[in-house]
């Protein structure tokens, strides 16, 4: 886990318990207690002697997001089983797994949401450029196959395969193809929004600043993405080589203008609704998958 800010779910749990009186009969307990867990389960930093004695927990206890939600409930005495907030925009944690960075940007039911937080390689969305969606691309079978068992067997064990819904493009009116069973997946347009920052723009239509069939808004810079830095090969441009740190293009799930079209985020953080041809070479894959915190 590396050293970054504070985790969003962190700061929506302050809120929460901001918001109640800690009863009597849970004196002993503390939000303290609460963000420690939920620290500890996240990696970024370790229960004490102290506080295991606290909570009652053994030095042998594999401590769970179950349990952080527990001392939560008991401390706010309150029903926190309804999904937690998402992901403030921009402040997303950091964590490790399977030897690549990724942002948090959700937990529910002791699972979280994450995206790498480069972009890792350079691949089409499709091979050809034909009417395609999410569905059948060579992308998705890339993902979930190559990508996915590059992972260990231990780690694709943590790996939850969830079921995706596509749908059509919200200015254009593209299909978005039939629901997938995904293990390792795009985010999607309006995941985009709600994740990095939400400006009404997609939902509004916003066609004012669309220099490229999308839009700009105080969010551009929380959708920047830097890539890894490698030497990769793309049929247009042959051999080229890009720094790490360099800012580039990712592509979405959410197909495009048309059925060869599919959504991206441009190098400025500009939400492509419109978006680029499935066969553009060298636009960037963010991978985003659920993660088992247990």
């Amino acid at each position: 886990m590396k050293k970054s800010k504070v985790t969003a779910l962190i700061l929506a749990m302050v809120m929460a318990i901001s918001l109640f009186t800690i009863p009597a009969s849970a004196e002993n307990l503390t939000a303290a207690d609460a963000l420690a867990v939920l620290k500890h389960v996240v990696g970024s930093q370790q229960l004490t002697e102290a506080q295991r004695a606290k909570l009652g927990y053994t030095a042998d206890k594999n401590i769970t997001s179950a349990d952080a939600l527990n001392v939560l409930k008991i401390v706010v005495g309150a029903d926190t089983s309804s999904t937690p907030p998402p992901a403030t925009a921009g402040t997303h944690e950091i964590m490790s797994f399977g030897g690549y960075d990724w942002r948090v940007l959700d937990v529910q039911d002791g699972k979280a949401l994450l995206i790498s937080d480069k972009v890792l390689e350079h691949r089409v969305y499709h091979n050809e450029s034909v009417d395609i969606t999410w569905a059948d691309s060579d992308l998705r079978a890339y993902l979930n196959g190559e990508f996915y068992n590059s992972f260990s067997a231990s780690d694709r064990a943590r790996i939850v395969q969830v079921t995706n819904a596509n749908p059509d493009n919200p200015w254009y009116g593209t299909t978005g193809g039939a629901d997938t069973k995904d293990h390792i997946f795009l985010l999607r347009l309006d995941e985009v929004v709600k994740y990095f920052g939400d400006s009404g723009q997609l939902r509004d239509q916003n066609h004012s600043n669309n220099e490229y069939w999308g839009f700009h808004d105080q969010y551009n810079e929380n959708r920047i993405a830097y890539h890894v830095g490698g030497t990769f090969t793309s049929e247009r441009i042959g051999e080229y080589t890009v720094e790490a740190g360099e800012e580039w293009l990712w592509w979405l799930r959410s197909p495009g203008n048309n059925g060869i079209y599919a959504a991206n985020v441009n190098v400025d953080g500009n939400l492509s609704v419109h978006g680029i041809f499935v066969n553009y070479g060298t636009s960037g894959v963010r991978p985003a998958l659920w993660l088992n915190l247990g």
